[in-house]
């Protein structure tokens, strides 16, 4: 993300396992698959993805600190906007 979508822009951050990795369960899981990723797609939006991105659908969203990060940067769009 180098600059501001002209159009909505959505992060699916979502893991999809082929059956072969669920059937075997050589992940984990899914829950145990997104805990090993979710900090990373949370790192993602503490920088300039916030800024860019309007929708963000993650995998067990309490492994990750999505929640408090869209509401500090629709803190700052909104700030910005009424400066």
């Amino acid at each position: 993300m180098r600059r501001q979508p002209l159009e909505a822009w959505a992060a699916m951050a979502e893991l999809t396992p082929d059956k072969w990795a669920v059937l075997l369960d050589t992940q984990g899981g899914l829950r145990a698959m997104a805990a090993r990723t979710n900090m990373q797609v949370t790192d993602w939006f503490r920088h300039d993805w916030a800024l860019y991105c309007n929708i963000v659908a993650v995998d067990f969203v309490r492994s990750s600190g999505i929640i408090s990060i869209a509401i500090d940067s629709n803190l700052r769009k909104a700030f910005n906007l009424c400066m």
